[in-house]
Formats: structure tokens, sequence, C-alpha cells
């Protein structure tokens, strides 16, 4: 019985079905996705892990994109290659 009035409940405040005529004319198809979209959306795309967080027992979960993480590589990269090659000073290691 409770059934029926939560689905009865989840349609009225859905309102009014579209039209589904009028609905396809106004959108693209789902399966069609164009190329800056699918990109974006990799761009997006969020990778998690879990972290060792000092002073604490428990890992945390990091969640980053990919964006960010080429992002920090390439900030570490180019921090180790700047000490391979001599070119930090103490000061610039921070206090």
């Amino acid at each position: 019985m409770i059934e029926i009035i939560f689905v009865s409940l989840f349609q009225v405040a859905a309102g009014e079905p579209a039209d589904p005529a009028t609905n396809a004319e106004a959108t693209p198809a789902q399966g069609e996705v164009s190329a800056e979209e699918a990109h974006r959306r990799e761009r997006r795309m969020r990778r998690c892990r879990r972290e060792t967080v000092v002073g604490s027992r428990l890992p945390a979960r990091v969640c980053n994109s990919d964006a960010d993480m080429e992002m920090l590589e390439r900030e570490a990269r180019d921090f180790f290659h700047d000490i391979q090659q001599g070119g930090l000073e103490e000061s610039d290691l921070g206090p």
C-alpha cells in the first residue's frame, strides 16, 4: 500500500510528462556526444585513492581530476629537474 502512495507522490512531484515528439526534436540523441563535450567529460573525471596523512592512523581519501594530476606531476618533475641541475637555493625549499 505504501509503495503505491510513494509512486503517486513521485508522479505528482514530477508534474506532467513531456511530449516525446517535441522532446526528441529539441535534444540530440543520447548516444551522440560532440568531441568537445567528450573531452570536457574526460577532463572532469575524478580518480580517488587512499593516502596516509601525517599524524593520523586512518588513511584519507583523495580525489583529483586528470588535469589536476597532470599539473601535480608536471610541478614535481620540474622541481626535481631543478634540484638535479642545482638551480634551487635553500630559500626556495621553504622554511
